[in-house]
């Protein structure tokens, strides 16, 4: 699996990717706010908090049995079924927190469900799995926060959305290398190849494989933003070529 960076002409259609964006930031900071909420919810509800202490207080017993040293084979049968016993009832209580996050909405495929509908609005401008990648990128922040050591959800402003994903090349951007052009919901972009020969040959090996998905990139240059395809390939990348993001082309390994 790698990544082919490919800068796309966007001259004429400049005003309708930065709304695309803007939809999509748009619909970013909604996830977020419905995921703080949801996070509130869990801080405030009593079965759950109740639930974790349990979970503490078996997490420190499960932690002292595991450093104790039996000193003959029948204390060392004994603290093994100490230690069994403690293990079955942190998964007991672990199984307890995770319904009481399902019931909320708090899962991954919670999030999408109830992106689905807020993403709807913007059909015209993004996909329904571009919608459902973003509500994927949100629980993972979520689940930082639930299961890391993450504080809260953070908005971004509109500038700090700089990449629009898909899950698959059905749906969404989808990239056509036949005519190397980017089809997305009513817009047709051609892909602007770099002037040397080289390097577009090289472009055409490393496209050599399965598209998996295409992913639209910007990035902010004194002339303004210059957008990008990254073309997910299901392939070994080229042996020798451009791995750097920064021009017109590049090469992730993935």
């Amino acid at each position: 699996m790698h990544t082919v960076q490919i800068l796309l002409n966007t001259k004429t259609c400049s005003q309708e990717m930065e709304k695309r964006f803007r939809a999509m930031t748009h619909i970013h900071n909604v996830c977020v706010k419905h995921g703080n909420k949801l996070l509130s919810r869990l801080e405030h509800d009593k079965a759950y908090q109740d639930a974790m202490e349990k979970r503490l207080e078996a997490s420190k017993k499960l932690d002292g049995l595991q450093q104790k040293v039996p000193s003959n084979r029948k204390e060392e049968r004994e603290l093994e079924k100490q230690v069994t016993a403690m293990e079955k009832e942190i998964k007991s209580i672990n199984k307890t927190l995770n319904t009481i996050r399902m019931d909320m909405g708090l899962s991954k495929s919670g999030f999408e469900s109830w992106l689905k509908k807020c993403g709807s609005r913007f059909s015209h401008l993004v996909s329904s799995q571009q919608v459902q990648a973003e509500a994927g990128r949100v629980w993972a922040g979520v689940e930082k926060v639930l299961f890391g050591n993450g504080t809260k959800l953070h908005y971004k402003k509109e500038y700090e959305l700089t990449t629009i994903t898909g899950k698959s090349n059905a749906n969404g951007a989808k990239f056509h290398p036949e005519t190397m052009t980017v089809e997305w919901t009513g817009l047709t972009l051609s892909c602007k190849l770099p002037n040397r020969i080289s390097e577009q040959h090289y472009i055409a090996e490393a496209l050599q494989g399965t598209i998996s998905y295409c992913t639209i990139s910007r990035k902010m240059f004194p002339s303004g933003w210059r957008y990008y395809a990254l073309v997910c390939v299901r392939s070994d990348a080229p042996v020798n070529g451009r791995t750097s993001g920064k021009g017109p082309m590049g090469i992730d390994p993935g």
